[in-house]
């Protein structure tokens, strides 16, 4: 059985920093929180829990930093895959709002 994660964003956040990605673990509930129920192993199994986590990466990722980032995401632990997302506007709050995304297969990366 494979759980799949589908939240806002992934257990890990990219930033840029002189032109190259970054990687860091997010801070939050959710990752903090699912963490060591996806490391942990089963009762009985010899090997850990079959998921993927799919969500935002926390930043917009050039078309030049798309494998790097596709590959970090896939790598273990994180088993992730991202969705691009394109902000449209910022509110008043500068809060970024995004267009609806559509779970296909041509929206993952």
């Amino acid at each position: 059985m494979r759980l799949i994660i589908v939240s806002n964003r992934l257990p890990f956040t990219v930033s840029f920093k002189n032109g190259a990605p970054e990687f860091k673990p997010s801070a939050g509930g959710l990752t903090t929180g699912l963490w060591s129920y996806l490391e942990r192993k089963p009762a009985g199994e010899s090997v850990r829990l079959d998921f993927l986590w799919m969500g935002w990466p926390g930043a917009t990722v050039p078309p030049e930093h798309e494998e790097p980032v596709r590959a970090y995401a896939a790598a273990t632990p994180y088993r992730s895959n991202r969705i691009k997302v394109n902000p449209t506007k910022k509110d008043s709050r500068t809060r970024t709002r995004m267009r609806r995304i559509p779970l296909s297969p041509s929206n993952q990366t």
